[in-house]
């Protein structure tokens, strides 16, 4: 049946690809075709009827009309090409500074990019061609023929659809969660198995007109329920009622693709549930057809131009009415302009790349040669024409050139004091050479020319400065944000030839605050570094407040003048390029600031996160509504109750300002016990990872909300963080914002944080106060989800003595704890903060009835020891006299006893009756340890185990012989097992406890034993327990031991607590010594090579610091490592073990390497070590972070 659906399509109901649309008072026919959107020959099969209905109509529709689609794309937020003005989920922050003052010095390469570079969206716009099928495509796809027949016969065009309608609908498509129709998936599924290729069958449905296959073959390829919902069916009724609008009045020949004509939710069928009668057009092919489509083809509209201006005023060229250059995504430096003619087929563009010549030295003739020397390899086709120009005293070249395929292609190439512009027209065929397209070239103007300076502030404001009159401002598009500078203005003067420049950045970091010392100094060295000037004096200052930073750079016989200027998240360089530049220059003393400049502010309602707020800027879409991850985002119900998170960062970018919004829903049975406790740990985990301190606290309310403000800051910048977070019910959002501290908020983040307004569906009980009623409300619904998510959330619930009857009760009553051990466990557990006169005796009962199942009876164990009261323990004492749980897992025996290492005078009351239950391995380890730290503690005295000696000993005695039996080996603790490491521990616990009974001579014989062993790992971890209780110990094991580099850092440390380094060596204590300890503590084997390379000072936050820097080599491998240490103090007599950087492996010393550079480049890597915003120069280190 699946086969006869899609092959056979029994009722064919929509037969042909023109259709006649009449009837519904009507004065005369209108038409609706089905096309393809491509420019293959399939979609060209057009007939006589075809252009019949073409002529004969007033008005040609598409789904929408192309003259209008650059505009449409480029000004909607809903455009997926560019980055949205208002939404990013984040920046990169490692190698900020080397990008923050980028300066793009084009190579040839690049130059040569200016020469070929065709605008992306050209190809799609006007030709969607393909260099492997050109010869057997057509000149344009059938929507644009249509669209060019339309306005060559002189008819009216109109559209059928918005572009942000369609992107809203594109994005419910992809976002819908509707299943996907499980026939479809059969079906495709069997097209498959057929080994068919669906897109080759849809063409043949095309070439037949069949709309009923093609209708199937759509849905099927697409698949998704959303797909054929939101991008056909909605769509389709969209299109049939505005066809319905325009043909009440006009006659209408219609194009739009063949998936959207039949089917039910078709536009075929709305019509004819309109009143109108549709009826398909047998199609009627003769060579009439062939003539007109070719004599359309060759019809050309001349243009009507108007100027048209850059929007830094540099540019004025003509394009044809009435349309409009705009700005595209380019990457790469480069600012690339387009308009296409639609009409015509004819691409206006204009590609403008800063050369900073007067940085390199190289002046306009030189940078004119070099294009010169470009040309022939980078210019399509043969060069039929080849000018030198002179534009206003502005050097260039025209170009005419032509493809292998025919078409002409017209350039002019301009060496502006700043920049390389390149004008360009392309179309198919020779339509160019027509003397109309002269206009275009003779048109261009370049304004900027007069001699006076003037006051330049950019459109959206931030700052102003007096600049001569040349400038150029240069916002970079949003697809090149995180690769270099957001802003670049350049001025010239035409008196002296200098150059100015005026370069920002912006990093919104909200977790951190950097140094201000660091990062002037860092911004500094790679500007000087990208530019290749030598820094010949520099200068941190304050500047008006801000911290900033002066700077002379010199090459040959060049100078640049640099300030550098921090303002909160916003960064600026300020330069003066030229042989008689100071500080004392207009860019220097007239830049101030200006607020920033903002579109209307409107309320926006973001449906994803739920919430309102005053923007000048559109919240985009983030898919989906809150509803749908809020509570529910991994589609398992029974989920809803945990917390969640979410965050994301809204940017203005005309004003490179952000600011961060973060989610959190509360989990359902969180609570604080008062609003200061909560704020606190709220304060605690802005914090907690950043080291910042905290200033500015309030606490307010409005409305429902409750609202804390607060500000984070650091001692070594001038940065602020400012947080605002806001509570509603369970839901809080935490806006944050980057500033100075010594200016205010601007309006973009006053108005937000203001109007913020958590949407009226968010709610729930507040986190402050008692969840324990709806705790047991749950537990109580008879609803197993209600009860499965309360049993996994008990550690959630702050329960006390008030609780304990409930907690019982349901312990006893609750039937679906039968099925559930782990959930009674959790509520056992929770006795541990219940009433301890009625808690213990009910543990004791319910432990007795729990016989044989050791889970449980561990679990009431570990209650009581949580309880931590005398009377507990002694019941633990008791219940392990009646039974003794035993369990595959001693973790599970420790852990039940846990409690107890914390409050040791409650363990007393176990002893020494709690040594007999060392028969049992689970029980071993637990027994010795608590006993070995009460002896330690002085709670407990050596005769109050002495009649137990005999049995510690022979453990001891055996523990020491199963770990001497295996093999040795060195670094051993790199391959230790876990029981391994558990006898180890045990070991220690028990010399501990002989070291009372040292003159027994089978003490003393066991002690003799460790100082006699060869495992010199054993010795490390025993004989510092030894030494700490005055047991005499050989002088000699310790360098012994020491030898080991694995073994130093644990053996320096413990004799260093006990203030006995002079029983070690000083070759052993030295700071190089200990740096080769601590490289190699885990990773080093016996076969292994080691050398010692060198070590370095360098500069660490406000001291300096010493690095030792080793390499080596692991057996079997060819390559050298660079490994390091440091820096340690610069007085080589102190040893300091809390360095920051020890790693191995920083480097790869192949061959060829030189080792000088490589350690310069990881001396680098080693001063910016946890600064997360920098890299190291060439930013190929083997190690990242």
């Amino acid at each position: 049946l699946q086969y006869i659906a899609i092959h056979g399509m029994a009722q064919q109901k929509y037969q042909g690809l023109l259709w006649e649309i009449t009837g519904n008072n009507l004065k005369s026919p209108s038409y609706l075709y089905g096309t393809m959107h491509v420019s293959n020959r399939v979609a060209f099969h057009l007939s006589d009827t075809f252009f019949l209905g073409l002529r004969q109509c007033e008005v040609v529709a598409l789904e929408m009309n192309p003259e209008g689609w650059l505009g449409d794309m480029m000004n909607s937020p809903e455009n997926p090409m560019i980055a949205s003005p208002g939404f990013y989920s984040g920046q990169n922050y490692k190698g900020f500074y080397k990008r923050a003052f980028n300066v793009n010095i084009p190579e040839n390469k690049e130059l040569a990019q200016l020469l070929f570079f065709e605008n992306a969206m050209t190809n799609g716009m006007l030709y969607r061609s393909s260099e492997a099928s050109e010869d057997y495509q057509e000149n344009t796809y059938l929507d644009l023929f249509i669209f060019q027949a339309g306005r060559k016969m002189d008819k009216e065009i109109a559209s059928l659809e918005v572009y942000d309608e369609v992107m809203q609908l594109a994005k419910k498509a992809q976002n819908s969660k509707m299943e996907e129709d499980k026939a479809m998936a059969r079906s495709r599924k069997l097209l498959m198995d057929l080994d068919q290729n669906p897109y080759e069958l849809l063409e043949e449905a095309y070439r037949k007109g069949d709309l009923d296959r093609i209708d199937s073959l759509s849905r099927i390829l697409n698949g998704f329920g959303g797909f054929g919902k939101f991008m056909l069916d909605q769509r389709n009724v969209n299109m049939a009622a505005r066809m319905d609008s325009i043909m009440q009045t006009k006659s209408l020949f219609t194009g739009i693709g063949a998936a959207h004509l039949p089917g039910d939710p078709g536009v075929i069928n709305l019509l004819r549930q309109m009143g109108y009668t549709i009826r398909p057009v047998v199609p009627h092919y003769s060579k009439a057809s062939d003539k007109l489509k070719e004599k359309l083809e060759k019809t050309h509209l001349d243009p009507v131009f108007h100027s048209w201006t850059t929007n830094d005023g540099m540019v004025t060229l003509p394009i044809p009415d009435p349309g409009e250059m705009y700005e595209t995504p380019s990457g790469d430096g480069f600012r690339s302009f387009l308009y296409p003619d639609m009409a015509n087929g004819v691409s206006y563009s204009l590609v403008r790349k800063s050369h900073f010549g007067s940085i390199t030295g190289q002046s306009q003739e030189q940078l004119m040669s070099r294009m010169d020397s470009l040309m022939f390899e980078n210019i399509a086709g043969k060069i039929l024409v080849k000018k030198r120009i002179n534009l206003n005293g502005v050097p260039g070249y025209d170009l005419t050139h032509q493809t292998r395929s025919g078409d002409i292609i017209r350039q002019r190439i301009l060496v502006t004091p700043l920049e390389i512009m390149v004008f360009k027209l392309s179309g198919r065929g020779d339509n160019l050479q027509k003397a109309i397209y002269n206009k275009f070239f003779d048109g261009i103007q370049l304004t900027g020319y007069a001699n006076d300076a003037r006051t330049f502030e950019p459109a959206s404001g931030g700052f102003s400065v007096t600049l001569p009159p040349l400038v150029i401002c240069t916002n970079y598009p949003t697809s090149d944000r995180g690769i270099t500078v957001e802003q670049l203005v350049q001025a010239y003067n035409r008196k002296d030839s200098s150059t100015y420049l005026i370069m920002k950045s912006a990093l919104h970091d909200f977790e951190g605050i950097e140094s201000d010392t660091f990062e002037l100094g860092r911004l500094l060295k790679r500007f000087a570094e990208n530019v290749s000037y030598d820094i010949t004096e520099r200068q941190q200052k304050e500047w008006f407040g801000y911290g900033a930073m002066d700077a002379t750079l010199k090459k040959d016989n060049r100078t640049i003048k640099v300030r550098l200027i921090l303002n909160g998240p916003h960064y600026y360089l300020l330069a003066a390029i030229g042989n008689k530049v100071t500080f004392t220059d207009p860019i220097f003393t007239s830049f101030q600031w200006k607020s920033p400049r903002y579109r209307e502010f409107k309320l926006r309602e973001d449906t994803a996160y739920g919430f309102t707020a005053m923007l000048p800027i559109a919240l985009p879409e983030h898919g989906g509504d809150y509803s749908d991850w809020h509570y529910n985002s991994s589609g398992d119900e029974d989920k809803d109750h945990l917390s969640k998170d979410r965050e994301f960062v809204i940017t203005n970018y005309a004003t490179s300002e952000s600011i961060q919004v973060k989610y959190h829903r509360f989990h359902k049975y969180y609570s604080k016990k008062s609003w200061k406790e909560f704020w606190d740990r709220r304060i605690e985990l802005l914090t907690e990872d950043n080291d910042l301190k905290v200033s500015g606290t309030k606490e307010s309310e409005r409305d429902s909300l409750k609202i804390f403000d607060l500000v984070m800051f650091s001692g070594e910048s001038s940065k602020h963080i400012k947080c605002r977070m806001i509570l509603k019910g369970m839901h809080m959002f935490t806006l944050a914002v980057c500033t100075d501290s010594t200016t205010s908020m601007t309006e973009f983040t006053r108005q937000f944080f203001e109007t913020f307004t958590p949407a009226d569906t968010l709610g729930g009980p507040l986190p402050v106060g008692d969840m324990t009623e709806n705790f047991f409300k749950d537990l109580s619904s008879g609803e197993e989800k209600l009860i499965k998510q309360a049993l996994e959330s008990v550690n959630y619930v702050r329960f006390g003595e008030k609780d304990t009857r409930g907690l019982m009760n349901m312990i006893d009553t609750l039937g679906y704890l039968k099925d559930h051990p782990s959930g009674k466990i959790s509520l056992i557990n929770a006795l541990e903060d219940g009433r301890p006169s009625e808690v213990i005796p009910y543990l004791e009962k319910l432990y007795k009835k729990a016989m044989d199942t050791a889970s449980i009876q561990l679990a009431i164990i570990q209650t009581l020891a949580g309880i931590q009261t005398k009377s507990a323990s002694q019941a633990i004492l008791e219940l392990l006299n009646f039974e003794s749980p035993l369990s595959s897992s001693i973790f599970d025996v420790e852990r039940a006893f846990r409690p107890l290492q914390d409050s040791l005078i409650l363990a007393l009351p176990l002893y020494p009756d709690f040594l007999d239950f060392t028969r049992y391995p689970e029980y071993k380890a637990i027994a010795y340890r608590l006993l070995a730290q009460m002896v330690d503690s002085g709670l407990v005295k050596a005769d109050f185990y002495k009649d137990q000696l005999m049995f510690i000993q022979r453990d001891a005695r055996d523990e020491l012989k199963r770990l001497t039996v295996s093999p040795t080996r060195e670094n051993a603790r790199y391959y230790r097992s876990s029981s391994e490491e558990r006898s180890r521990t045990m070991l220690v616990h028990l010399t501990r406890l002989l070291i009372p009974f040292q003159e027994d001579s089978r003490v003393q014989d066991y002690f003799n034993r460790i100082y006699r062993s060869t495992d010199q790992e054993l010795r490390a971890g025993l004989l510092p327990t030894l030494l700490e209780n005055k047991v005499a110990v050989p002088d000699t094991v310790w360098n012994t031991i020491a030898q080991r580099d694995d073994l130093r850092l644990p053996i320096y440390t413990a004799l260093k607590e006990q203030n006995r380094l002079n029983l070690l060596d000083t070759m052993w204590t030295s700071q190089k010594s200990m740096a080769r300890a601590m490289i190699y503590n885990y990773v080093l084997n016996k076969e292994d090579s080691v050398l010692f390379v060198e070590s370095k000072t360098i500069p660490h936050g406000d001291m300096e610091g010493t690095v030792y820097i080793f390499q080596s080599k692991k057996s079997g491998q060819k390559d050298w490592r660079l490994d390091v240490a440091g820096p340690f103090p610069l007085d080589s007599a102190e040893v300091s073990l809390d360095v920051p950087v020890v790693n191995r492996g920083m480097k790869t010393i192949g061959k060829g390497n030189i080792i000088s550079e490589e350690v310069e480049s990881i001396m680098e890597e080693v001063e910016i070590f946890n600064r997360k915003r920098a890299i190291a120069g060439k930013g190929n280190s083997d190690y990242w972070w």
